[in-house]
Parts: C-alpha cells; sequence; structure tokens
C-alpha cells in the first residue's frame, strides 16, 4: 500500500482547513444535498465530503458510509487533494497503490473510486468530493468526470460561505480591545489625529505598519491610511465621536481594512479614544495587525 504524498505547505494547510470550524462533531449540512445528488447521479452507494486532518480524516458529509478506518494514511481522497484534477481508480484491485489498502483488501472492499479536490482561497488542499462502490468501474467517462466537477465547484461554494460565516462569528465572539489595552503597549501603533482627519502624530510601529518614514505622518490624511470602502464610515464615527465629546456608546466596528503605502490592504482592530480640550476634539486611535 502507498501511503498518501506528503505534503510540502502542511502546516499551513492544516491552518486553512481550521478556518472552517469542522470537525468530526461539527459536520456542514449544507453538504448533504450535493453528496445525495452525487449519489443518485452516478449510481453509487456511497459519497462523502471528506476533509483530511493531520493524521485522520472526517466527514463533513456523507451518505451510505458505514464504520471505516478514518486514519489518514489509508484515506484515497489523502491522495486526491495532493492532485489538481479529479481522481479515478477504476478498479482499485489493479492499481499498485490501493490493491492492498485495508479499504480494499477488507471491508468495506471498495473498489471504485473518483474524488475532486476541494481547495481554500488560498489553494491549500482541504478535503474532496468523491463517489465509491464496491463493483468497478471501467466505463467512468470524461463526461462523468466533468460532471463530478461541477458538483465539487457546488461543495466549494458551500464551503467558502461556512468559512466565512466562521469567521464573522470569531470575530463577534472575540472580546472588543480597548484603547487603553492597545495603548499601554509600545509595540502596538499609534496615531493622533484632529476632526478633520489630520494625523499629528504616530509613533515608529505605526510608520512601518503602513509603510511610511516616520516624518511622513505628521500632516497627512488619515483617510489615505484606510481603504477607500472604510473612509467615509470612518469619517462618519469620527464626527459621532465628536459630536457626542467622546466615544461612549456608540456602535464601534470590530474592525477596519488598512491601505498601505504601496496599496496593500490588511484587517486590523483598534481601539478610539476622543476627548475634548473647549471645543477642540483631541482623537487617537490605537491599532492591532490581523494579518
Amino acid at each position: 500500500m502507498e501511503c498518501p504524498p506528503l505534503i510540502e505547505d502542511e502546516e499551513a494547510r492544516l491552518r486553512a482547513l481550521s478556518d472552517y470550524g469542522l470537525g468530526p462533531e461539527n459536520p456542514l449540512p449544507t453538504l448533504d444535498p450535493v453528496v445525495q445528488i452525487a449519489a443518485r447521479m452516478f449510481d453509487m452507494p456511497v459519497s462523502a465530503v471528506n476533509m483530511i486532518g493531520n493524521d485522520h480524516v472526517f466527514f463533513a458529509a456523507s451518505i451510505g458510509v458505514e464504520a471505516v478506518d478514518m486514519s489518514r494514511r489509508v484515506s484515497f481522497c489523502a491522495h486526491a487533494i495532493t492532485q489538481d484534477e479529479v481522481m479515478v481508480v477504476p478498479d482499485t484491485t489493479q492499481d499498485v497503490r490501493f490493491f492492498d489498502n485495508p479499504l480494499v483488501a477488507q471491508a468495506p472492499n471498495v473498489r471504485f473510486y473518483a474524488g475532486v479536490p476541494l481547495r481554500s482561497p488560498e489553494g491549500h488542499g482541504l478535503g474532496a468530493l468523491c463517489i465509491l462502490d464496491v463493483k468497478p468501474h471501467p466505463e467512468f467517462s470524461e463526461t462523468d468526470r466533468q460532471r463530478l466537477r461541477e458538483l465539487a465547484s457546488m461543495a466549494a461554494d458551500r464551503l467558502e460561505l461556512r468559512r466565512l460565516e466562521f469567521a464573522a462569528e470569531k470575530t463577534r465572539r472575540r472580546p472588543r480591545p480597548t484603547f487603553e489595552s492597545l495603548s499601554d503597549d509600545p509595540a502596538n501603533p499609534f496615531l493622533r489625529f484632529d476632526g478633520d482627519l489630520i494625523v499629528a502624530g504616530w509613533n515608529g510601529p505605526a510608520a512601518r505598519l503602513f509603510g511610511y518614514a516616520l516624518d511622513e505622518g505628521p500632516g497627512m490624511e488619515l483617510e489615505f491610511l484606510l481603504a477607500e470602502t472604510q473612509r467615509a464610515p470612518f469619517r462618519a464615527l469620527i464626527d459621532r465621536a465628536v459630536a457626542a465629546g467622546g466615544i461612549g456608546t456608540l456602535d464601534i466596528p470590530p474592525e477596519l481594512t488598512g491601505r498601505r503605502k504601496d496599496g496593500s490592504e490588511f484587517p486590523f482592530e483598534f481601539g478610539l479614544s476622543c476627548r475634548m480640550a473647549g471645543n477642540q476634539p483631541l482623537l487617537a486611535i490605537a491599532l492591532r495587525d490581523l494579518d
């Protein structure tokens, strides 16, 4: 039996997999219709979306699966995620990689496998949509491959929606940092600015984060340090803080998107301070890069 090939960026792949919040006890119900359609379309007894963990695999969705060895070393899908195309094994008993695999040599006696790798937005192989049978299928055609690709695209869309939803859940659960907690650490970027959003000063970490020299900050328009879509909402937030004379109970977003001098963008969480000196607002922001 050939074990699945090693993956060079395995650590990054596992981090990417963790972004979905899936596990043996946390499948993804929205994938159930996909595996059901696959089983019916190809008249296969088994279909699954297998996710490949560190040393095991788990089902994000499945149909027709009984208790099987879930170790990664015997997984067909662990092979599939190392490929760019549909992996088809028409007859497992005739394939040098699998003829003596425990899933072939004993129950459930797999004889046919076809799987399409499912990837993260960065291209990491997370798992595969697969179909299996206890009899060979030498007739599995290019048209069949294309149909399986199309179903895998549907599965990938639902996985991506799950990734976005899970990220939003983590953001909601994460305690919001205060201005004090961030500004107390001199390693965190810090900026002072006025009510017109003109930078009065910043520290070295802020200059480095945004890609500027330290002396380029004073006099800069703060909005240039924000992604274009964030500028109007941030200005409106500052206007409300100045009108209220402080941040008080203002609804402050959990994070913003910054824009570096070279045009690249990055997310950051932040704490905001607004105090009044007579009629003049004294504003400051302390932040933490989330990249």
